[in-house]
């Protein structure tokens, strides 16, 4: 009797011999997976229970737009690296709970990697390639010692002709898969660029789930997997703005230069789009005319639901008021016109694309692997509220940054998705506020609160100043200095400390630690699609509990003012490799650090917009923010190591001035990154109750300007996951004792498994349809 391993050795076969003893039966292959084994991996859905919705649908094109190329992608990488080999593939069984990680780069697991079957040495798919085509010694003839493959117990050097091709997939899944993949896309008519190759187009359709399920067997009833994007359990439904189903336009080189031209920083090209518009009976109409790689393309994406009466000329469409067909007069539309041209006359003054336009005229800055990013082909939308404001008369908005920042006033409002979509889908970050408003902020937030309930934990506090931690302290000693200087810890000097506390809870799950925090967080974030561990864009939230999930928050992010040293900051210039909504809960108002405070905020690049919700609205300014696109991450790198070696410092190999969290940008580097590169970032003022989201892979920094409680989450957002992609390719390269080394978020898992739960939904939607 054979016997397939579960445990550390599940690589193996066992067999029982005729006196009763285990041995040896050689290794598992991937045809001898049981029905079991296969489930987590075929794309299935439990429908019986309920009928499927027309939003699941919805969801599950949005998805495919956005994630299919990259699941392509990683499909065409696993079939590369198979054609390596000519040997018999062996079959790891995955085990629940057990994050499977290469032994070199820390990176996890997803499919095809290579192991030693001496001694379980294992390396992923990018290790392997490396040593497979690099020579073990550097162009400087150095040896690469943290990048050396450790040797076999034989005490034999590991050699990767010699070690064994394995598989976690089993059976034919992976092709089921990309198979299901390209026949939705052509039945459903969703755009792609695919990479990969597509099966020939045949009267045959791929097998669907269900009929796959029967040959293994396979009840997909008791199946734990949710439905993609379900608007069960309470979840929203939501409604996609115009070009849905279109490859997002947040340009950057890891993509294809295929810019989608929707938009225009020329107010006469703005409004001749304006006029374009069809609106609908039932609310604002959407553009009826897009261009795509400068190409014009009439297409049906009203969202109204109504018969389109077509503005015949501007003037009409400004002087039609659609929320009740009244007109507008006259003096309304000159000050829409007067408003479009003194905006684009003022953001003329920034030029686009200055300084280095590719990697080879960065001087100071070499990316070991990828593609460099090249920065934005066409410059960021502008926006003008009085226009905004007919397409959505509901949504209660704004715009700062000189036009190019949104911030939506209502979280609660079911029609935000609407605007935020747009802005999110091309990389730039957005403003909720008054979240605060609708938290339990005096009972649970407070830093009485905290004093009360935590009081005598010992977390890790940090000098801001000095970037040092300090140990066994209190956290009451935290607290109880957060709004009165006075009883602030000092330092050999006698000076007042500024004082963070940073990722907290450090290790345990902030809904288990603080249960009733994390349910008033939650009730309250804005955009619940995204921010809910479960919402219906959260991708992480797709891997099944068979899976260990990444840790992503709720963290909490807390420190005093930090306006005296305005070339400090709390948190220096790093980005992240998920997509974040940070909440502003609680500002001390320290007045001691007024004159300070408004001396920052004159220096901060803020627009006078922005200015004037402190000045004039009265608002106490929590913390500045400085956030850049990810595709001038690169242009920054080379600034940052430019200006490290100006300061006499050593460019450490396998080290990163971004990742390393080097260096704040003052006034003054923030001008030399203008100057020098044309980079302008999106400086924020946040204040209580304001929700900033920052998208994967956009360098960001803050300072707090008075005493700040704020609390994170994170997630994994379709239109971003490309760049998730790319980072986890980034950290790999890091120093193996770097923070971010690690692979923490499993991109390839949620990238399968997304895709596997989308393909399910609309392969269900083609059976129920017959």
């Amino acid at each position: 009797m054979l016997v397939l391993l579960s445990a550390d050795c599940y690589y193996y076969r066992l067999k029982f011999s005729r006196n009763g003893q285990i041995s040896i039966a050689g290794f598992c292959d991937i045809s001898q997976a049981e029905p079991d084994d296969i489930t987590i991996w075929l794309p299935h859905i439990a429908t019986k229970s309920r009928k499927l919705l027309p939003q699941d649908v919805k969801n599950a094109k949005y998805i495919i737009s956005n994630v299919g190329e990259e699941f392509c992608r990683l499909v065409e990488q696993e079939q590369e690296c198979i054609s390596w080999s000519n040997t018999k593939r062996v079959w790891k069984r995955a085990v629940q709970g057990v994050r499977e990680m290469c032994d070199l780069c820390d990176t996890t697991l997803f499919n095809v990697h290579w192991v030693c079957h001496r001694c379980g040495y294992v390396v992923c798919i990018d290790c392997y390639r490396v040593k497979r085509k690099m020579p073990s010694r550097t162009s400087n003839g150095v040896f690469e010692e943290h990048r050396k493959w450790l040797p076999c117990m034989t005490g034999k050097n590991h050699e990767p002709d010699k070690l064994m091709l394995t598989s976690i997939i089993p059976a034919d899944a992976l092709k089921i898969t990309r198979d299901l993949i390209h026949h939705v896309r052509r039945k459903h008519s969703i755009k792609s660029s695919c990479i990969c190759t597509e099966p020939p187009e045949s009267s045959d359709t791929p097998k669907s789930v269900e009929n796959i399920n029967q040959e293994l067997s396979i009840d997909s009833a008791p199946v734990k997997v949710p439905i993609v994007n379900s608007t069960a359990e309470g979840r929203l439904s939501l409604s996609y703005p115009q070009d849905v189903y279109r490859q997002s336009t947040y340009l950057s080189a890891s993509l294809d230069n295929k810019t989608l031209n929707t938009y225009s920083d020329d107010p006469l090209s703005l409004l001749a789009d304006v006029a374009a518009m069809a609106p609908s009976t039932n609310g604002p109409g959407l553009l009826s005319e897009v261009k795509v790689n400068g190409t014009a393309t009439v297409e049906d994406m009203d969202t109204g639901g109504g018969e389109k009466k077509p503005c015949t000329t501007l003037r009409k469409l400004l002087t039609r008021n659609q929320a009740n067909g009244n007109l507008t007069s006259d003096k309304q539309v000159h000050e829409i016109v007067n408003t479009a041209m003194d905006t684009a006359a003022a953001t003329q003054k920034r030029p686009l694309n200055t300084g280095p336009k590719n990697h080879h005229e960065f001087a100071h800055y070499q990316r070991r692997n990828g593609t460099y990013l090249s920065g934005r082909v066409e410059a960021i939308p502008t926006c003008y509220l009085k226009e905004t404001s007919l397409q959505y008369p509901d949504i209660k908005h704004s715009w700062m940054c000189e036009g190019k920042l949104l911030i939506l006033h209502d979280p609660q409002h079911p029609n935000n998705f609407q605007l935020f979509n747009q802005r999110w889908t091309l990389g730039q970050p957005v403003i909720v506020s008054n979240v605060s408003k609708h938290m339990k902020v005096e009972e649970l937030w407070t830093p009485e609160a905290f004093s009360k309930d935590f009081g005598h934990d010992r977390p890790d506090l940090i000098d801001c100043r000095r970037n040092e931690p300090l140990n066994g302290y209190q956290i009451k000693c935290f607290w109880d200095g957060f709004e009165d200087q006075s009883k602030r810890l000092t330092d050999a000097d006698g000076q007042p400390l500024i004082l963070k506390l940073k990722d907290w809870p450090t290790s345990e799950d902030f809904a288990e630690s603080m249960p009733s925090r994390f349910q008033d967080l939650m009730s309250a974030l804005p955009m619940p699609q995204y921010t809910q561990r479960n919402g219906q864009l959260n991708l992480a939230g797709r891997l099944p509990e068979f899976f260990v999930k990444p840790d992503l928050g709720p963290k909490m992010y807390i420190a005093y003012g930090l306006a005296k040293y305005p070339q400090s900051g709390t948190t220096n210039l790093h980005l992240d490799v998920s997509d974040a909504v940070n909440v502003m809960v609680f500002v001390a108002h320290e007045k001691e650090l007024e004159p300070d405070v408004m001396k920052l905020i004159e220096d901060s690049d803020c627009d006078e917009l922005m200015k004037k919700r402190i000045t004039d609205d009265g608002e106490i300014p929590g913390a500045l923010w400085h956030i850049y696109d990810a595709c001038d991450a690169d242009k920054m790198r080379d600034l940052l190591n430019k200006v490290a070696l100006e300061l006499g410092m050593e460019l450490e190999p396998y080290h990163d001035p971004i990742h390393d969290q080097q260096f704040y940008l003052d006034k003054n580097l923030r001008q030399r990154l203008a100057d020098e590169y044309g980079v302008y970032g999106y400086p924020i003022l946040q204040c209580v109750g304001d929700a900033v989201f920052i998208p994967a892979g956009a360098p960001h920094q803050v300072q707090n300007l008075n005493g700040c409680v704020k609390v994170a989450e994170d997630f994994v957002s379709p239109e971003h996951l490309h760049h998730c992609f790319n980072l986890t390719q980034e950290f790999r390269l890091l120093s193996n004792t770097h923070a971010n080394h690690e692979d923490k978020l499993q991109v390839k898992n949620i990238i399968y498994h997304a895709i596997k739960d989308a393909v399910a939904v609309l392969d269900q939607s083609e059976s129920i349809e017959k």
